[in-house]
């Protein structure tokens, strides 16, 4: 726009003109910076399943993260059935079958082991739940149980041998009490255990619970024994802040109905049960006595 019939024209000297680019050079680079840090944030937050205290090395707790602490402490109040299972890979054999009742706040865990090799009648014939899993799959196993047992089975999880063990070695291993040495060899395995509390990792775990099943007159209820220091390893204080991680290999590497919508939901629970520990344990020998009490 002209005044008076003549272009307004700026002057600037040399060194004005050298801090406009000066000006314009920091913004841009400033600009690039930021750009630069929020990719890096992102990677690393990625690197860590989005835990910004592991992200940030995960040692270090403010005021605010206490305070988080002690509002997740407080469990919810529900009473749920969970049926877990180990099977090889092909399902042609199955190893360990659990009935877990899980009631919160109180943290007790009720444990029943059932047999594989257990009888139900399904169409007017006698099956086992190895007949039905290596035929049917998961659905077929979930409803044979639930028929089996008379309960509403909430959820599941089923671990091949090979994930099962996979899981306990994740772990570091759990500490497991053997009441006596054993020094057990057959054609389908061996188990070599010296008396006394020991970490197993997860070949051992499953060599010891075959061992059970195999030679103990009531070893069903001596691999629910176990299946529950087995728990009371999972749900301890030192996996808290791993928590989310150990879902995402159970949900990632076994059979499971727990979605991660089921997980967060049910993320207060968990984080109370690793925070006190399981409140009790009951061994019980038929799924009936599970809902007593």
């Amino acid at each position: 726009m002209s005044i008076f019939g003549r272009k307004k024209v700026s002057f600037m000297t040399e060194k004005q003109s050298a801090r406009e680019k000066n000006k314009k050079f920091i913004t841009v680079f400033a600009v690039g910076a930021v750009f630069v840090l929020a990719l890096s944030l992102i990677a690393i937050l990625n690197k860590n399943d989005f835990n910004f205290r592991a992200a940030l090395g995960g040692d270090t707790e403010t005021r605010a993260d206490g305070q988080e602490n002690a509002v997740e402490a407080i469990a919810s109040n529900s009473d749920k059935i969970y049926f877990l299972w180990v099977a090889s890979k092909d399902r042609s054999a199955m190893r360990f079958m659990w009935l877990v009742r899980v009631q919160m706040p109180e943290g007790k865990f009720s444990i029943c082991t059932i047999k594989p090799t257990s009888i139900l009648t399904i169409d007017g014939k006698g099956v086992t739940f190895e007949d039905v899993y290596e035929k049917s799959g998961e659905k077929e196993l979930v409803a044979a149980m639930e028929a089996y047992s008379g309960l509403k089975i909430d959820k599941y999880i089923g671990a091949t041998d090979e994930n099962f063990k996979a899981l306990v070695n994740y772990l570091g291993g759990v500490q497991i009490e053997v009441p006596e040495q054993i020094e057990y060899k057959s054609e389908e395995f061996n188990a070599i255990l010296v008396k006394g509390r020991q970490n197993m990792k997860g070949d051992t775990l499953f060599r010891y619970l075959r061992y059970l099943g195999a030679t103990e007159y009531e070893g069903t209820r001596s691999q629910s024994k176990v299946f529950g220091e087995f728990l009371e390893n999972v749900f301890s204080e030192k996996y808290i802040e791993k928590r989310t991680n150990i879902f995402s290999k159970i949900s990632n590497s076994m059979t499971t109905s727990i979605s991660i919508v089921d997980f967060s939901s049910h993320d207060i629970d968990v984080r109370a049960l690793m925070e006190n520990g399981i409140g009790s344990i009951d061994i019980v020998s038929i799924p009936s006595e599970l809902t007593k009490g």
